[in-house]
Parts: structure tokens; C-alpha cells; sequence
């Protein structure tokens, strides 16, 4: 079965799991222990959860309509999610700045290493509304200038968008599936 997720450079391959379980564990543990069997076994636990068109960190069921969301996990953004567990995912990188204290445990669910998957996608739900209820989140316009520029109009005034130079996923690597269907004849 061919999985693909809005954003990724290629359909879902359980090598990419595989890195982003091993990337997790090197930043999380300072052994240089090899953890490729345990990464192994991980995705050999998960991947009927995959295949079954459910999300690979929530185990939840991904909606007829959904294109799933990639991953930020991997630079190729293949593993596939659901909406919450993509925005979820999206809002980690905000919710380690914001947590302080015991008060914030709320949004602790946002910040899930894949080695701490699956997750509850209540939790992550709850962890999501409680940031939205924060007002962390605002609306704008993004705006296209006419030197192809863009800029940011929100209640405050007009700001430009300096975009991340590599944004990965397609946007980077474009996109390739030729290694695609060996690896998931395996």
C-alpha cells in the first residue's frame, strides 16, 4: 500500500521511522549505544497500524477525506498523520519555549518523542485546545509582494515573512518515489 502525506518528498517508508526513531534516542541518550534493533522492532510494531491507513503517532483513524500530514520528524516528511497530531507536532517547537512550570502541564502532550509513540489523540486534542485557549495562535494574512516576496498582515501591523531556508519535505527535495516499491515488497 502507497502512503502519502501532504507534505512529504516521497510516499511513507519505514527506513524514515526507522532514522527518526534512532535521531530521537542519540538526542534523548548520550550512550553511543546502536539502537537500530530496537528502532527495528518499533516500526515492525507500528506498521500494520500504518498500513491500516491510521495514524503512525496517534493510531487514530485517518478521516476519508484527510490527506495526512507529514511528519516533522524526518526531512522528508513522509510519516503520515492525522490533522491533530500534525498540528500537534506543529505547535512542539512553541509549547518548549512556553512550558515553566507545573501550570503548563497541559501542553506537556505536545512534546512527544516518537519512541513515546503511539499517543493518546485526546490528549494531544486537549493539549491543542489548551494552547488555542492560551491565545498563543492569531489570525493573519499572508500576503504575495510583488517582488515575490511575502508579508505577514495581522491586528499589529504588517511584518515580512522570512522563510526557513531549507523548508524540507517536497518544497526541498522534490518528489521521488522510485525507491518506493522495493521497500514496501520487502
Amino acid at each position: 500500500m502507497t502512503i502519502r502525506t501532504f507534505s512529504g518528498a516521497h510516499p511513507f517508508r519505514p527506513s524514515c521511522l526507522i532514522e527518526a526513531y534512532e535521531d530521537c534516542m542519540r538526542y534523548e541518550y548520550t550512550d553511543p549505544k546502536d539502537r537500530r534493533e530496537e528502532a527495528v522492532e518499533f516500526v515492525e510494531e507500528r506498521l500494520p497500524t500504518i498500513d491500516a491507513g491510521r495514524c503512525a503517532r496517534c493510531n487514530g483513524d485517518l478521516e476519508d477525506w484527510e490527506i495526512p500530514s507529514g511528519s516533522r520528524l524526518t526531512a522528508c516528511r513522509c510519516i503520515p498523520l492525522c490533522t491533530t497530531c500534525g498540528r500537534a507536532e506543529a505547535l512542539s517547537g512553541l509549547a518548549q519555549v512556553l512550558i515553566r512550570g507545573p501550570e503548563d502541564g497541559p501542553l506537556v502532550p505536545l512534546i512527544c518523542p516518537v519512541y513515546d509513540w503511539p499517543v493518546s489523540r485526546k490528549e494531544q486534542e486537549d493539549a491543542v485546545a489548551e494552547f488555542d485557549r492560551r491565545g498563543q495562535v492569531r489570525e493573519a494574512l499572508l500576503l504575495i509582494n510583488t517582488d515575490g516576496g511575502l508579508s505577514l498582515a495581522t491586528e499589529e501591523g504588517v511584518a515580512q515573512v522570512q522563510m526557513r531556508e531549507h523548508p524540507d519535505g517536497w518544497l526541498e527535495h522534490g518528489y521521488d518515489e522510485s525507491a518506493d516499491r522495493a521497500e514496501r515488497e520487502r
